[in-house]
């Protein structure tokens, strides 16, 4: 319920709907990763009750620091310095937060260990549980998208992702139907 155009990022921890009858549940999975944030350790709790949940602070969401809660009107009114730079295209923190180039950093340091768990043969299916704003760096670098067009990415909630890892390289392995949705915003066409 806190999906409510507001910034949810790290400092509000709410837990996941639990009304919702939710059918995650993938027995395949033999590694399951989750941001340590209340609502992804309960949404991978209910991918595979029986592995551990590894907790990795790389897949924390953004930091939105002060922006916490507000909407994007609100923070536009309160701090403009920001909406100035995203217009010229720029990367700004949001207020004692982060911005999309430290998000992503953490995201690549993720994937570098995930990269040598695969090569060592560590893992065969992986999940991942994170958050909206990690998935659109996953998905605006796979796809060689400008950094400052990430946001425009429509991620789906609830919906599984699959990416594939291949010559030192995550792919998305997404049907396209989702595709059409994903990209609506950036303006490519799918068909």
């Amino acid at each position: 319920n806190l999906n409510d155009g507001t910034y949810l990022g790290q400092t509000r921890n709410p837990c996941i709907d639990s009304s919702q009858n939710y059918k995650f549940i993938n027995e395949s999975v033999t590694k399951l990763y989750s941001s340590p944030l209340r609502r992804c350790v309960q949404s991978a709790g209910k991918i595979n009750k029986d592995l551990e949940i590894v907790i990795d602070d790389r897949l924390l969401e953004f930091d939105y620091g002060r922006a916490e809660g507000l909407t994007y009107d609100q923070l536009v009114d309160q701090y403009p310095e920001i909406s100035i730079a995203w217009q010229k295209g720029e990367d700004p923190r949001f207020p004692d937060g982060e911005n999309t180039k430290d998000v992503h950093g953490r995201l690549n340091s993720f994937q570098d260990s995930l990269a040598e768990s695969i090569e060592n043969n560590e893992s065969e299916h992986i999940c991942i549980v994170t958050h909206n704003g990690v998935v659109r760096c996953l998905l605006g670098s796979a796809l060689g998208l400008e950094l400052q067009e990430w946001y425009k990415l429509i991620i789906p909630h609830g919906i599984p992702l699959e990416f594939l890892y291949w010559q030192s390289r995550f792919y998305p392995n997404i049907p396209r139907n989702l595709w059409s949705d994903i990209l609506q915003k950036i303006g490519y066409a799918v068909s």
